[in-house]
């Protein structure tokens, strides 16, 4: 295992103080004053636009067509990801990654996603991969989100969208939750869907073994 995860986040531009993000927030700043990291801060919140079309689908076609929105949501994103890095590495759809791969993924993607995705920290042995997502810019039952409480239980089904397009493009992939502190009533996927989690990726074993060198 040559890879190592990043454990430390404290490098990422636009980790700023509560107090801080109330300002801007408040627009209770002067121009001169606005920082590099301030800007990455807000840009990274973009979620916004997401949040206003649910909000918009709910009121005007129900809460099934919003729930379909936010699954919709996640699988695009979830395919765009997933298959960049793919593309990257040489791994055609249907071959499945090592956890190295998995892991450095992971990484990848949560580090250009927002300053929140970067509270998610990911490991791997000769056999799994896992992450643990301890805040989310996306989604509804995380502890740290920022879906307006009517719909959070909503954005939860972003998670389904991600995981459905994993499996699209790798069907090997095993998902498991055992630390889920997701809404108990989305069903759907195994686990049930989360937005803060602990998973793990189970790899089939000729995977492993090429990975070893072993093939």
């Amino acid at each position: 295992m040559s890879y190592r995860p990043y454990s430390d986040n404290r490098f990422y531009p636009g980790l700023i103080s509560e107090d801080r993000q109330e300002k801007l927030l408040a627009y209770d700043f002067e121009l001169a004053e606005v920082t590099s990291d301030d800007l990455v801060w807000l840009l990274s919140k973009s979620a916004g636009a997401a949040y206003v079309s649910l909000e918009f689908v709910l009121d005007k076609f129900g809460e099934d067509a919003a729930q379909e929105l936010a699954r919709e949501l996640g699988y695009q994103t979830g395919k765009s990801i997933f298959s960049r890095f793919r593309d990257s590495i040489g791994v055609p759809p249907g071959e499945a990654l090592t956890p190295e791969q998995f892991v450095k993924f992971q990484d990848l993607a949560h580090a250009v996603m927002g300053v929140d995705t970067m509270y998610a920290f990911s490991d791997y042995d000769d056999e799994r991969a896992w992450v643990s997502r301890q805040r989310v810019n996306f989604g509804g039952c995380g502890p740290i989100t920022h879906a307006p409480p009517r719909l959070r239980s909503i954005c939860t089904y972003a998670e389904l969208g991600f995981i459905s397009a994993y499996k699209e493009l790798q069907p090997t992939l095993v998902w498991e939750n055992f630390y889920n502190l997701g809404d108990p009533e989305v069903t759907g996927a195994v686990g049930r869907a989360i937005s803060a989690f602990v998973m793990w990726m189970k790899i089939p074993e000729h995977v492993v073994e090429r990975a070893a060198g072993r093939e």
